[in-house]
């Protein structure tokens, strides 16, 4: 069974999966988590959710050769993150993949892994954008049996509801 978080930015998917995940002993794969440098964003780091170990994954101020839109991506976290995927796909765990975005549907970042998930017909827990659902369902037909869990409050708005 796969499960497709959606929403729009700055909703708090990978807060609502990390909580969704928590208590199913056989969930693995990665979160993406925003990185600050002091009060600015600067991108994100990738943490294995098995482990809790994290690299460094896409940064507007550490360049490399490789680029996402804006976004410089770091080699080294990108190779952690795919591993992780890969392991728990390999392992026959609830896959988690957090987030999948314009990059996939080009053919980069996780894209490999996404189609081998897809292949293997493993559970999964994918984060995508609302905005690119439609893309990703049209791209991969095999997605539109999942179910669809759309997060569309902010942490900010859940305040002024106590």
């Amino acid at each position: 069974m796969i499960t497709i978080v959606t929403g729009g930015t700055n909703t708090y998917k990978t807060t609502y999966v990390e909580n969704f995940v928590a208590g199913m002993e056989n969930a693995d794969g990665i979160l993406s988590k925003k990185r600050f440098l002091g009060e600015r964003f600067d991108g994100y780091f990738v943490e294995h959710i098995g482990s809790g170990v994290s690299n460094g994954f896409l940064s507007l101020s550490v360049p490399s050769g490789d680029r996402i839109g804006e976004f410089y991506v770091q080699k080294k976290g990108l190779e952690f993150a795919k591993n992780m995927i890969r392991k728990a796909i390999e392992e026959n765990k609830v896959v988690v993949i957090d987030e999948l975005g314009l990059a996939e549907l080009s053919g980069r970042l996780f894209y490999d892994e996404l189609k081998l998930l897809i292949s293997k017909d493993a559970d999964a827990v994918l984060v995508i954008r609302k905005r690119l659902l439609c893309r990703y369902l049209e791209k991969f037909p095999q997605l539109t049996g999942a179910t669809i869990i759309e997060v569309t409050m902010s942490e900010k708005q859940d305040e002024k509801l106590d």
